[in-house]
């Protein structure tokens, strides 16, 4: 017990009225005898307290016995004699610090149940896919507490490797005999801009900078053909910005760019050379336990393949 604590309790003990008896009430008597020292009579408390008058009065008999003092007067409406003042003063403090610590118990029991998931993804992987989730399952889940970290993918496989994370999201299949690797969304690349052009090669685009690629990443453009890059970006919200003002178009996987064409902030505007596809994989280590609420949460993630492929 902290020095707090100590201080609500000593202050009890010190009471010079009612020092002698005071081990002896419990603390049920204690709130019975504050739920009677603020009601108009014995059956109104009694009414309370679900409890018969002739109880309530025993209650109250025994603890005046312990502490060989009348505490109330029993009068209509009743009322607190000097001790009972006292005691109720000290009966509240004992009572509000009881339930607090009901509630510090109740939290440290909850926080045991909970179920930390560590997560990491790469920056080629498109957060618009399972951060909304993430949001959705904390919601449902108040016990599930993830744990975010933007790393490498080799720094993810290391890290599943060692069992500092549980899960992690890449645009590539990480290859290890320990990690299972799970194709979570295919999408394809489109191209979108603000108007609309008749074929890809007459726009003029909006690229990733070489170590900031949009969304999912890898694969990108496809090199055998050409096209003018006039300006590049540090991110897709950056190229979309500037693609709203006309600077040029930005060819994403549509996944990535789901949330700006439904705002119509951009359109597609042509059709990309060839078939491009990007997928996302989710990765976790063959023989770390997981917990059932874990176990749970990885086969919710598996769905999303269903959900966001297109």
């Amino acid at each position: 017990m902290n020095t707090a604590d100590d201080k609500v309790i000593d202050s009890l003990h010190t009471t010079s009225h009612l020092k002698a008896g005071v081990d002896k009430v419990s603390v049920e008597g204690l709130y019975y005898f504050s739920v009677l020292a603020q009601s108009e009579s014995i059956l109104e408390a009694s009414k309370t307290l679900h409890l018969t008058p002739q109880a309530l009065s025993k209650s109250l008999a025994t603890i005046e016995k312990h502490l060989g003092v009348d505490l109330i007067e029993r009068t209509l409406p009743l009322s607190l004699l000097p001790a009972g003042r006292e005691l109720l003063s000290y009966a509240h403090n004992i009572l509000r610090y009881l339930q607090q610590l009901d509630h510090k118990v109740s939290f440290l029991a909850t926080q045991k149940e909970r179920s930390q998931i560590r997560i990491g993804w790469s920056h080629t992987a498109a957060p618009s896919l399972f951060l909304p989730y993430l949001e959705k399952q904390k919601a449902a889940s108040p016990l599930l507490f993830p744990e975010l970290c933007n790393i490498s993918a080799a720094h993810i496989k290391d890290r599943l490797l060692k069992g500092r994370i549980e899960f992690g999201f890449t645009a590539q299949k990480l290859q290890h005999p320990l990690l299972i690797s799970a194709e979570i969304c295919k999408s394809p690349y489109i191209i979108v801009g603000t108007k609309k052009a008749n074929t890809w090669h007459e726009l003029k685009y909006i690229a990733p900078n070489r170590d900031s690629p949009f969304g999912i990443g890898t694969p990108s453009w496809p090199e055998q053909y050409p096209r003018q890059v006039v300006a590049r970006s540090n991110s897709l919200e950056m190229a979309i910005s500037m693609s709203e003002q006309g600077i040029g178009a930005v060819y994403a996987p549509r996944l990535s760019v789901s949330d700006y064409l439904t705002t119509q902030r951009v359109i597609e505007v042509a059709e990309p050379p060839e078939r491009v596809w990007s997928t996302i994989f989710l990765h976790w280590h063959i023989t770390q336990p997981l917990t059932p609420a874990l176990e749970q949460f990885k086969a919710d993630l598996l769905t999303l393949h269903l959900e966001h492929s297109q």
